[in-house]
């Protein structure tokens, strides 16, 4: 995988190509971290050529989601293939980013962003809430830094997802218990 990185209109541009899983999300993850570092606060991912994206990948763009929230920044997703989109809608994390289909569309939707105040009253939904607790729990299991048990043969986010979508209703997203 290769990451690129540009700026235009006080937008960070990231273009990752090919799959960002746990041997590539680091490299994803320190090209973000970088422009943060140095200032940046509205990013655009072009996720275009991006072939597959795992839950290392997700938790990259929650965690970064989360970071940028926390300094009134923003980030939105554009160029989503069939494939990398399916991905997002089955975590239940699709109504959690501003997804759009260019470019164009997103630097708009980070300008807009950044002339209107943020809401004190945003929260991600309770499903969202999980899976990036699932998400989060699976990179650290992955990434050597808790000692919890090793995955069965399906993935713990796998198996999150199955038991939380069978007991979510879309009318009710409160129907969640806490697992």
């Amino acid at each position: 995988m290769a990451v690129a990185s540009t700026t235009k209109d006080a937008v960070t541009v990231v273009s990752p190509t090919g799959v960002i899983d746990t041997r590539t999300a680091q490299a994803f993850e320190a090209t973000m971290v970088q422009a943060f570092g140095g200032g940046a606060r509205a990013f655009a991912i072009d996720l275009g050529k991006v072939t597959l994206i795992t839950s290392a990948g997700i938790r990259v763009l929650v965690m970064m989601s989360h970071r940028l929230q926390r300094v009134a920044g923003g980030l939105v997703l554009f160029g989503l293939s069939a494939r990398v989109k399916m991905v997002f809608e089955i975590g239940g994390l699709l109504q959690q980013f501003a997804i759009v289909d260019n470019e164009p569309q997103a630097i708009q939707a980070l300008s807009v962003a950044r002339a209107t105040p943020a809401s004190a009253t945003a929260r991600p939904s309770r499903l969202a809430s999980l899976v990036f607790d699932v998400v989060c729990a699976e990179a650290a299991l992955h990434e050597g830094l808790t000692s919890a048990p090793a995955p069965s043969a399906s993935s713990a986010v796998t198996t999150a997802i199955v038991d939380t979508l069978a007991q979510w209703t879309p009318e009710d997203d409160t129907a969640l218990s806490p697992g």
